[in-house]
């Protein structure tokens, strides 16, 4: 049976990440920091100032910032010409891989099921327990179309 995550057996961690001096810590965060902005500034980029954005906009969906952070993995990964099974991107072990994202999106969906028998619903500003009288806010919304 295949593991999706590979451990390095050497150090029992993901990716055999190991510590190293402070200043090359520090140039990593800033690289990691760098990342983030740039991957979000363009997300924001594209979602206000392109047509595909703008559909994503209208029809309440929120599938630019995923595709931003997978091109700008990808290119990352093809500019730098890194080997792409270094990071976990392999088809090796493809099936039980497919199983096991199967398998976790229908928890997704019994859950949904289970927040929808208990009466939640969307409105604006949080989340509304029907028939209870008693009100929920979190930091989450529940999309409208979703149910």
């Amino acid at each position: 049976m295949g593991v999706c995550l590979r451990l390095n057996s050497a150090t029992g961690k993901a990716g055999g990440i190991q510590g190293g001096r402070a200043p090359h810590r520090w140039s990593a965060l800033l690289e990691v920091m760098a990342a983030f902005v740039a991957v979000h500034a363009t997300y924001r980029a594209v979602k206000q100032f392109t047509s595909l954005g703008q559909i994503d906009t209208v029809a309440r969906l929120n599938f630019t910032p995923g595709l931003v952070m997978i091109v700008a993995t990808l290119t990352i990964l093809l500019v730098s010409r890194q080997r792409f099974s270094s990071y976990g991107l392999t088809l090796r072990d493809w099936r039980e891989c497919v199983k096991i994202g199967f398998f976790c999106g229908l928890l997704v969906i019994a859950g949904a099921g289970v927040l929808f028998l208990f009466g939640m619903r969307n409105r604006a500003g949080g989340v509304r327990l029907r028939n209870s009288g008693m009100e929920l806010t979190m930091l989450w919304r529940v999309s409208p179309a979703f149910f």
